[in-house]
């Protein structure tokens, strides 16, 4: 059976005042969720985008359950985000909460389940161990420096953590405010507006308590103090700079390539 034919949600990361009263590169940087959809649908989308690479951040498991096929003309980089801790926790999505038995298997990774804490837990430890471990955020970087500027596009599942994450660090880079950053990383929860309520209504059919539902949507949406979680590695240091230099494997002369390919 043919796969429907969805359009793809992408959103950019240019148009943001930068270093040195630059602007972000408008057409260069693109997110989104996965991309599984109708080959010759997602091939048009990416193709209208000039997208040259695409980078994937899901685990092996998510990738191998959601498949989807690239036109040829675009490279595909496969760099798993915290698989390690996807594969250890089975993840968190909407439907680890589908029925009672699913509801009960999920409760007993969690010490803290009886009132669903854990989610918020769970999500804090997420963010913390992105800003502990960036080092594939910063494979990324490298390797759209040696794209040569051209038109990018990462995405994981839902578009929102990982890829949050990834795009935070990008404009950081790029000498974007943090407020802006954060405005920017906050937008994911008008992005996914639609899906947010349609996954919660699947929810509601089996967990019945509003104080319960309101924290498991703590899995479903982006708050700022999960990328704050994750800042405090970044703030451990004096400046971006400096950590870039550490942790993202970026010294002055890549970080100052990054910029002028992305900045205009």
């Amino acid at each position: 059976m043919q796969e429907k034919q969805k359009r793809i949600k992408i959103n950019e990361l240019g148009g943001y005042q930068g270093h040195a009263g630059s602007v972000t590169k408008r057409g260069a940087i693109f997110r989104s969720g996965n991309l599984k959809t109708n080959p010759e649908s997602l091939s048009k989308q990416l193709s209208d985008l000039n997208v040259s690479m695409v980078f994937d951040l899901r685990s092996t498991e998510e990738v191998n359950v959601q498949p989807y096929v690239l036109p040829r003309h675009i490279e595909y980089r496969h760099t798993p985000v915290l698989a390690a801790i996807e594969d250890g926790a089975h993840g968190l999505s909407p439907h680890d909460f589908k029925n009672e038995a699913s509801l009960e298997a999920l409760k007993g990774h969690f010490k803290n389940a009886e009132d669903f804490q854990f989610v918020s837990d769970f999500m804090m430890g997420i963010y913390e161990t992105m800003g502990k471990q960036p080092q594939v955020f910063g494979e990324i970087m490298k390797a759209m420096i040696e794209n040569k500027g051209q038109p990018v596009l990462f995405h994981c599942s839902a578009g929102k953590d990982r890829t949050g994450v990834l795009a935070s660090l990008i404009l950081l880079a790029l000498g974007v405010a943090l407020d802006d950053v954060k405005a920017h990383y906050l937008q994911s929860n008008t992005w996914r507006a639609a899906d947010i309520e349609h996954e919660m209504q699947m929810i509601a059919q089996t967990v019945k308590n509003q104080d319960d539902l309101d924290k498991i949507k703590g899995i479903l949406i982006v708050k700022e103090a999960y990328l704050d979680a994750m800042l405090k590695s970044v703030q451990k240091y004096p400046s971006f700079e400096t950590f870039a230099q550490a942790q993202l494997g970026l010294d002055e002369s890549k970080l100052s390539q990054f910029r002028a390919l992305y900045l205009e």
